[in-house]
């Protein structure tokens, strides 16, 4: 199954992503999970459309596991 082995990074726009080096089904992937894509919908941008992150990150990104996910009701 998943068996972590090395942390992986790669550098991007806004500062460094450390992921996981997983073993799938006998190949290496190299997994990066919980990657924000916008700033947080909070106070006047609650319900608006995702605004772009645009401040880079002051240390490495860790995003060795998936973010909380939102309860979505299902009719």
């Amino acid at each position: 199954m998943h068996r972590f082995q090395a942390s992986p990074e790669v550098k991007v726009k806004l500062g460094t992503i450390r992921g996981n080096e997983i073993n799938v089904e006998g190949k290496v992937v190299h997994e990066f999970a919980g990657i924000p894509y916008a700033r947080p919908p909070i106070g006047e941008s609650r319900f608006s459309k995702p605004l772009p992150i645009v401040e880079s990150w002051s240390s490495v990104l860790v995003a060795q596991n998936f973010s909380k996910s939102c309860v979505q009701f299902i009719k």
